[in-house]
């Protein structure tokens, strides 16, 4: 297998290969080591899991989505001081009580959200048609016609709907009804997740490289990151302004591992008892991606391996022994060096040694 780069950080060209263990000597400062291993670790850190990656992200983007048409019907705020008081009229329409009330965020799962949201669908159409023959066309079980028949019937409509003693106004209900147009659209426009693993490495890029992907010594066109094995391409990005470009077609074909993790500084294990609560992306605009994508699960490298550390104190006894099997091999080479063991328990992280048990933040900066 091979990594090839052009023009990425301080790299204008190199092919390097990547066969069992790997090792890049030493070299001077800026001679681009770290941009080897952040370049690789941002291609496969982006798409592992990915189809839950992206599962969870599309949930995110519907209660999104949700909280949007909430704040647009503004004709239910002054009402939610009376929350245990809901008037009688809305016990004919459920899924409106519930975005009333707020209840939708805790009486719905996660994976039940769409079904919830082609309710409140059906429910404000509902609330807007004034024909008898209207009322038949929304038992349809497309959305689009849904959303046509409204549309077809506007000129007809009231121009507001009555519900108790208060109206839903038609500008409010079309920014609704528009809303939810929009999230059946896009959660239905990559389902071969195309756009969302193209936009989830172009973000894992941009926080690894804080936005500089590209040389900044010598401005250049365009960049590229290759990784392939025997002429099959595992992953082909083209970067240009310091963004992966979005050409429709595909950069990432198929990834050979699962996990991967970057350690390039010692000190991380000084505060893996801290909570991870920072994002370190220097300004970026991460918002507006026209994809799933849930920018706040992009984290630097230190991060994903501070949660990792932290996470297997939590491991079952199965997964303890297919990782200490795992790990065995490197475990024995790192022993060889520095004898002893380490310990992480919920009050704290140590190395152990005849007996002595040493914070690991008070370990030798080598020996970390």
């Amino acid at each position: 297998m091979h990594i090839k780069l052009e023009n990425i950080g301080i790299i204008k060209e190199s092919t390097i290969a990547l066969d069992g263990l790997t090792v890049i000597t030493a070299g001077k400062n800026n001679s681009g080591k770290s941009t080897v291993g952040k370049a690789l670790y941002a291609l496969l850190d982006a798409v592992c899991d990915l189809q839950d990656k992206a599962k969870k992200d599309r949930q995110y983007y519907i209660r999104k989505y949700l909280s949007d048409i909430e704040n647009t019907l503004a004709i239910f705020l002054p009402m939610r001081v009376r929350r245990n008081q809901s008037p009688d009229w809305l016990n004919s329409y459920p899924a409106l009580k519930m975005l009333f009330t707020g209840a939708y965020r805790k009486e719905y799962p996660n994976e039940e959200l769409e079904n919830y949201a082609h309710d409140l669908t059906d429910e404000l159409i509902a609330l807007n048609l004034s024909a008898p023959e209207e009322i038949e066309e929304r038992n349809s079980s497309s959305v689009e016609s849904k959303l046509n028949v409204a549309e077809e019937h506007g000129n007809h409509a009231v121009t507001t709907a009555t519900i108790g003693n208060r109206r839903i106004s038609d500008d409010q209900w079309n920014e609704a009804r528009l809303t939810l147009e929009h999230l059946f659209v896009h959660l239905n426009k990559d389902i071969d997740l195309v756009d969302y693993a193209r936009e989830s490495i172009n973000q894992t890029l941009r926080v690894e490289f804080c936005n500089q992907v590209q040389p900044v010594r010598a401005a250049v066109p365009y960049s590229m990151i290759e990784l392939s094995d025997e002429g099959n391409d595992f992953f082909y990005v083209t970067i240009k302004d310091n963004k992966v470009v979005n050409d429709g077609n595909p950069v990432f074909f198929n990834s050979p591992y699962k996990r991967v993790y970057l350690v390039d500084d010692p000190f991380v294990l000084d505060d893996i008892s801290m909570p991870g609560k920072s994002r370190m992306i220097f300004g970026l605009d991460m918002a507006g991606s026209d994809t799933l994508l849930n920018p706040n699960r992009i984290v630097s490298h230190n991060s994903r391996l501070k949660q990792f550390l932290k996470s297997r104190q939590g491991l079952s006894v199965f997964e303890q022994t297919v990782l200490d099997d795992s790990f065995r091999d490197i475990k024995a080479e790192i022993d060889r060096i520095i004898p002893g063991t380490f310990d992480f328990s919920p009050d704290g992280a140590y190395y152990i040694q005849n007996g002595m048990k040493l914070n690991l933040s008070n370990l030798a900066t080598g020996s970390k």
